[in-house]
């Protein structure tokens, strides 16, 4: 759900106009006595930046990424999930949300998750691999194969495109070709889709 807030985000003492929830912030300046509003990029990412929100976020993420580090995964899927609900127009945030809640056990609520950003962009390719990777952990054959075409078609990292044409390879019995070598991933970020999508 988006808000429409009054904030004076430069502390000039004016408030201006803050579009927000679902949408990236984005900050608006009255203008013409208040009859117009014109959106104000500088003041837009400063608000992104330093917002309470977003420092919460940032905050939380972090600690996120620690705990996985240590291998404390269900407190990190908590922490992310937190951390999501205060920047919900971070997809990125909301995949790393949902792929800890897979590999801590609760892909149900990584499904909820998906689902959410699914609608949110549904032309983005990674949000089709993580759903793919969810589905796996469900052992739902079916929306599997579904969510790893639209990866393949979606999906602009080349990496992540083979690892899905190997897995549908291999839910239709066919072999997979030898995968080229490929740089390591970081465990926060990509280690339960590669797992997921097939990649050893």
């Amino acid at each position: 759900m988006n808000r429409v807030d009054f904030i004076d985000v430069d502390k000039d003492g004016s408030k201006e106009v803050v579009i927000q929830g679902l949408l990236a912030p984005t900050v608006f300046r009255f203008s013409d006595g208040g009859q117009t509003l014109i959106e104000d990029r500088g003041l837009t990412r400063t608000f992104r930046e330093t917002s309470p929100e977003a420092v919460r976020a940032r905050g939380l993420r972090a600690e996120a990424e620690r705990l996985l580090d240590q291998g404390e995964v269900r407190r990190a899927a908590e922490l992310y999930q937190r951390a999501f609900l205060s920047a919900s127009f971070d997809i990125d945030l909301g995949l790393a949300a949902a792929e800890a809640q897979v590999r801590s056990g609760q892909p149900d609520r990584a499904l909820e998750m998906v689902t959410r950003l699914r609608y949110q962009d549904p032309d983005r390719g990674s949000t089709a691999c993580t759903m793919a990777a969810v589905q796996r952990a469900l052992r739902n054959t079916l929306a599997e194969a579904a969510a790893l075409r639209s990866c393949v078609e979606k999906e602009t990292d080349e990496t992540r495109r083979n690892q899905a044409q190997n897995r549908l390879r291999e839910l239709s019995g066919q072999s997979a070709p030898p995968p080229p070598p490929a740089p390591s991933a970081s465990p926060t970020q990509q280690s339960i889709v590669d797992e997921a999508l097939g990649t050893p």
